[in-house]
């Protein structure tokens, strides 16, 4: 046993010897060797047949660039492929959540609620959270078929207090509805941006009185410079130009 251990030691000894140190074996290589130039090849490996396959894995992030992306229970909403299935998106539809902007998102989350909006705004910030992909089916407007065709967008208040509708409200969810209009090709006037209370056979009706239509149609179209009205409630806006809204 003693005599194993004194062979492989000196085994070790022998290959340690054999071999230089790098430093040592640079010193006496080539000049075009001294400073060697080794740069890391990066390859990408073929999928073969499942090229351009999604992958089930990857995290789903939100089709609005300045959204957030909570996930809705998918027990809330019919997944889908609009618009490659033919179902063409050609309304939006505007809601008032009558609650809180947190409580509906977990509302949505729900799996028993058997409701969600692709949408959701903050009062306070404009803030945007989407829940439900542009391509799925939204259950938001109590119609079948203006589920299929349309995206929802909830606003956080209650419709008898316009105070919840404050301008920087009024301005995200524009841009977003316009942002929405170019993309899907929808015309950006009343007949294709229709409140809940709008659709046919809703007992709804949000977004109420005092949701100011001229005002929010003229930030989607951007047709005027809208600012805060001076010692006004915070939800109140008007168009540079104009007449104070309704």
């Amino acid at each position: 046993m003693t005599k194993k251990i004194i062979l492989g030691f000196s085994l070790l000894c022998l290959l340690d010897s054999l071999i230089l140190p790098v430093p040592l074996l640079f010193a006496h290589a080539p000049a075009s060797l001294e400073s060697p130039s080794l740069y890391p090849a990066f390859m990408q490996a073929s999928r073969g047949e499942y090229e351009g396959v999604e992958d089930p894995c990857a995290e789903t992030t939100p089709d609005y660039p300045r959204a957030h992306w909570i996930p809705a229970a998918n027990s809330n909403y019919t997944e889908a492929d609009r618009e490659r299935d033919g179902n063409k998106i050609q309304y939006i539809i505007i809601h008032t959540t009558q609650g809180s902007y947190n409580g509906t998102i977990n509302w949505f989350q729900n799996s028993s609620a058997k409701v969600s909006s692709h949408y959701i705004v903050r009062s306070r910030d404009g803030e945007i959270t989407q829940m439900v992909q542009n391509k799925d089916i939204a259950w938001h407007a109590g119609n079948r078929d203006y589920n299929v065709h349309s995206i929802g967008i909830e606003h956080e208040g209650y419709v008898s207090d316009p105070d919840w509708y404050t301008d920087a409200m009024y301005r995200a969810s524009a841009k977003l509805t316009r942002w929405l209009c170019d993309r899907y090709g929808i015309p950006k006037t009343r007949k294709h941006i229709i409140g809940h209370d709008q659709v046919p056979s809703s007992d709804h009706t949000d977004p109420g009185k005092h949701w100011d239509w001229k005002t929010y149609m003229r930030l989607v179209n951007q047709e005027s410079e809208i600012t805060m009205i001076a010692n006004e409630p915070p939800g109140r806006v008007a168009s540079s130009g104009h007449c104070k809204s309704n």
